[in-house]
């Protein structure tokens, strides 16, 4: 059975951002506008592909760990994995930077697997 988010829910939960020539400003015209919109009036669904990648490092007591993380992308295409690796390693650098008393180093990826496809429906 397929699930559907009202879409007061989901512009509630999500961010509207603008680009601009310095970076990206939200856009909170355009989330009260649509706060106030009749679920019959939104149509579509969001499609979000899911993939496992299973990791390993080094701690800095020196130990060796193996574990995993789940990261979503936008869709999928020909260079999925050049994006998770992209992805993980910002993932790494920004773990590293605010847990520095466990910092994590020697990262590996040893493998990346498809999971499924999150479908979230949204409106009538």
């Amino acid at each position: 059975m397929l699930k559907t988010m009202h879409p007061y829910k989901f512009f509630n939960a999500v961010t509207f951002v603008e680009n601009t020539l310095f970076g990206s400003i939200v856009d909170t015209e355009t989330t009260e506008r649509l706060y106030k919109v009749h679920p019959a009036q939104v149509i579509g669904e969001i499609k979000v592909p899911l993939f496992k990648v299973v990791y390993s490092y080094i701690t800095n007591k020196g130990n060796i760990k193996k574990h995993e993380k789940f990261i979503f992308l936008i869709q999928e295409h020909e260079d999925c994995f050049m994006e998770i690796e992209m992805k993980f390693d910002d993932w790494v650098k920004d773990y590293n930077a605010s847990h520095p008393y466990r910092a994590i180093s020697n990262v590996q990826i040893l493998e990346v697997e498809p999971v499924a496809k999150a479908l979230l429906r949204i409106g009538d």
